[in-house]
C-alpha cells in the first residue's frame, strides 16, 4: 500500500511538471496522504492528471506539452496506471 501511495504521487508529479502547470497543486508528503477528505485529495493529487474537472488529458496533449512522442506519453500513462494498481512493470 505505502509503495502504490508512493508511486500513485511521484506519478502524478511527473504528469505535473509533463503539463506545465504553473499552478501545480501542492502534494501529500511522504507516504501517505495527509488530506481529510475526498476533496482535498482530489485538489491535491488526484487532479495534477485528472485535471480540475476531472476531464484528464489525452495522450496526444501529455505528449506535446513534455515535448515526448505520443506512443511514449501511452507508455507512460500505462506505466503509472499499473504503478496505481500496485503491479509490476515488465519492459
Amino acid at each position: 500500500m505505502i509503495v502504490r501511495s508512493v508511486a500513485a504521487i511521484l506519478f502524478a508529479l511527473l504528469l505535473s511538471a509533463a503539463a506545465g502547470a504553473q499552478d501545480a497543486p501542492m502534494l501529500s508528503p511522504a507516504s501517505t496522504f495527509a488530506e481529510t477528505d475526498g476533496a482535498a485529495l482530489f485538489a491535491n493529487v488526484c487532479q495534477a492528471c485528472h485535471m480540475p474537472a476531472g476531464q484528464g488529458l489525452t495522450t496526444a496533449d501529455i505528449a506535446e506539452r513534455a515535448e515526448w512522442t505520443e506512443d511514449y506519453a501511452k507508455k507512460m500513462v500505462e506505466f503509472g496506471r499499473d504503478l496505481m494498481r500496485g503491479g509490476a512493470h515488465s519492459d
